[in-house]
């Protein structure tokens, strides 16, 4: 009897430990019962030259789903656009994303970094690519090059934040992406495909979400950047107006034809007559083939992505 008793405790013992160790791989897809949102959490801070030398805090918003418990979820770092020299974290189409990512259980940081009015001093590793970057997008010396280096530098500074408090934030540190638009995405395909290149170590990511924009660092030797992307990279996920006046479709096209050379998984909405950004692409309005439209789309894939 008694050694019914206690292997009846030991079986009821390990399914408990089964049932909290399922709780903690929570997947993406689980649905959240609401949002919690906290501002202005400082991620890091870096060097910036104007309007004179210092440092500058860095600023994220995290959206949590509900309820947090012990579970843990895996994270997506949203990077907003705004050319280098504008934009922030609290942009309308970033907190939609952000929202619309923790609605479908995925904890979502929304992210400011240095822009080119700040004067942003790049890290000494980030050397080389900003050397590649000036010459062959903007020349030697150029602002510009610096701020894309920067932002660069100020989004992998946000994923090891989200890394080194994952215990905090609930977070599955296997299971990272990022979604950036316009400058966000020129961000975001240098963290996925260019960094490494560059000796730049950056996080492992599942999925890249690159939203009318596209790889312009070059690959190492002057080769063309869109052969940063190489197999075994993450999947992509493209979007861009074939009418965009700002950034030219023709990024994403060079991205979409390499990642399938190379056997990267790629999922591209080239939309016809679309513009630039969150409106002018009609991102949050126009339907895919099976009628949901391209945000809900971009949500749902980067939930299956994340499992």
């Amino acid at each position: 009897m008694e050694r019914k008793m206690a292997a009846g405790r030991n079986t009821s013992i390990a399914r408990a430990a089964a049932f909290f160790a399922a709780l903690l791989v929570l997947p993406a897809s689980a649905g959240a019962q609401g949002v919690t949102v906290t501002s202005g959490v400082v991620y890091g801070e870096a060097p910036v030259g104007l309007p004179q030398p210092g440092q500058a805090k860095l600023l994220m918003d995290v959206y949590r789903p509900r309820p947090a418990g012990v579970l843990r979820r895996p994270a997506v770092v949203v990077i907003h656009g705004g050319g280098f020299v504008q934009g922030k974290r609290t942009d309308s189409g970033v907190v939609r994303t952000a929202r619309g990512l923790a609605e479908r259980g995925i904890v979502a940081a929304s992210i400011d970094y240095r822009l080119q009015g700040q004067g942003p001093v790049p890290a000494a590793r980030m050397a080389r690519m900003k050397k590649a970057l000036g010459y062959r997008e903007f020349g030697p010396g150029n602002a510009r090059a610096s701020a894309v280096t920067a932002a660069t530098e100020d989004a992998l500074t946000a994923l090891r934040y989200l890394r080194s408090n994952a215990a905090r934030l609930g977070i599955r540190t296997s299971r990272f992406g990022v979604v950036g638009s316009s400058a966000g995405a020129v961000i975001a395909d240098n963290i996925g495909y260019a960094a490494a290149n560059y000796g730049i170590a950056s996080p492992r990511l599942r999925f890249v979400a690159s939203l009318w924009g596209g790889l312009i660092v070059p690959s190492p030797g002057g080769r063309p950047p869109a052969e940063n992307l190489r197999r075994g990279d993450p999947a992509l996920f493209l979007v861009h107006g074939d009418g965009d006046e700002v950034v030219s479709v023709r990024l994403s096209d060079e991205m979409d034809a390499r990642a399938r050379a190379q056997r990267v998984p790629v999922e591209y909405y080239r939309i016809a007559g679309g513009g630039h950004g969150w409106n002018g692409s009609g991102f949050f309005k126009r339907p895919t083939a099976d009628g949901q439209t391209i945000f809900e789309r971009m949500l749902d894939y980067a939930s299956a992505r994340l499992r």
